[in-house]
C-alpha cells in the first residue's frame, strides 16, 4: 500500500458535524474525494472513542482516530492503539476530591466508554449516538486500577465559578493539561496532551510533514492543532480565539457543510492547480 502524503484532521461537534450531530452528504462526499485525492483522512475529538464510532464507521478508509483530546491513537482499521497518554490516577484523585468539594459535575473518559463520577452511570445525553451494541466500561473504581482514564470532563455552568475551578485545580495539580471545548466546562489531560501534539506525532510517525497537514476546528481546544497544520480552517461558528488562529476562516457555518466548502476551496482546488501546473 502506497503511503500518503498529505493528512487532513477533523475536529467533530461544531465542525463535521452539523447542529443535529450529523455529518451531511456534502461533507461526506468531500471526505471520500479527498481520500481519493492521497489525503490521510483523520477524525480527531474530545469525545471518547466510543462516541465517534458511529461517525468513522461509515467511512471504511478512515485508518486513524484521535479521542480524548489526544489522549489516545488508535488505527481502527488494526484494532490497535499506537499512542496513550492515560492521566496519572493520582492527578486523577486530587480532581475528583476538588469537584466533590465544590459540586462540581465530573466525566472521566476511557479508552472504550465514559462515566460520571456522581452518578456511575453513562451520560444520558449521549447514549442516543451510541447505535451499535458495543460494550460501555462503567469507570466505577476511581482508583482506576483497572482502566486509565485519558480525559477528565468537569462541568461548572456558573462562569466565576468555572473560572475560579480552573485556577484551583491549574494550582493544586500543576501536572494535567486544562483547555476547554465547551465555555461550561474543562477538558483535562495528562501533562502536555492536547490534539495538536497527537496530530504532530501521528505526521511523524506517517512520514507526512507538517506542511502538508490540513486541519480543521472550532473551539479552544482545536488551537493547538490548527497552529501545527501547514493549513488551518474553520467555519463561520468558530470561536473568535479560534478564528483568529487560522490560516481561513469560511462563511459557511458548520450546519451549512462548510468543512465541504473548504476542503474544495482550499483542498482539492488547490492540487487541482498544483496538477495542472
Amino acid at each position: 500500500m502506497e503511503r500518503k502524503k498529505k493528512m487532513a484532521v477533523f475536529d467533530l461537534d461544531g465542525t463535521l458535524l452539523n447542529n443535529d450531530r450529523a455529518i451531511s452528504g456534502k461533507n461526506a462526499a468531500a471526505l471520500a474525494d479527498l481520500n481519493e485525492n492521497g489525503y490521510e483522512v483523520v477524525l480527531a475529538s474530545g469525545r471518547p472513542e466510543i462516541l465517534m464510532r458511529v461517525y468513522y464507521l461509515g467511512f471504511p478508509f478512515v485508518r486513524y482516530v484521535i479521542s480524548s483530546n489526544g489522549g489516545i491513537i488508535r488505527d481502527v482499521q488494526a484494532d490497535k492503539i499506537v499512542y496513550h497518554r492515560p492521566i496519572r490516577p493520582e492527578a486523577v484523585q486530587k480532581i475528583i476530591a476538588i469537584c466533590d468539594r465544590t459540586g462540581a459535575e465530573c466525566d472521566l473518559y476511557s479508552y472504550d466508554g465514559m462515566s460520571r463520577i456522581c452518578t456511575d452511570e453513562i451520560d444520558s445525553e449521549l447514549t442516543d449516538e451510541i447505535v451499535f451494541n458495543f460494550k460501555n466500561h462503567i469507570l466505577k473504581d476511581r482508583k482506576l486500577s483497572e482502566f486509565p482514564c485519558e480525559k477528565m470532563f468537569v462541568t461548572q455552568r456558573d462562569a466565576l465559578k468555572l473560572k475560579a475551578l480552573r485556577e484551583e485545580i491549574a494550582a493544586m495539580v500543576p501536572e494535567v493539561e486544562i483547555t476547554q471545548s465547551s465555555f461550561q466546562a474543562l477538558d483535562i489531560m495528562d501533562g502536555g496532551v492536547n490534539k495538536g501534539m497527537a496530530v504532530k506525532w501521528l505526521a511523524e510517525a506517517l512520514g507526512i510533514d507538517r506542511r502538508a497537514v490540513a486541519a480543521f476546528g472550532d473551539h479552544l481546544n482545536d488551537l493547538e492543532m490548527l497552529e501545527y497544520a501547514g493549513i488551518s480552517i474553520v467555519c463561520s461558528n468558530a470561536v473568535e480565539t479560534v478564528r483568529q488562529a487560522a490560516v481561513y476562516v469560511l462563511p459557511e457555518s458548520n450546519h451549512q457543510s462548510g468543512i465541504a466548502a473548504g476542503i474544495r476551496r482550499y483542498l482539492l482546488a488547490q492540487q487541482s492547480a498544483e496538477v495542472q501546473a
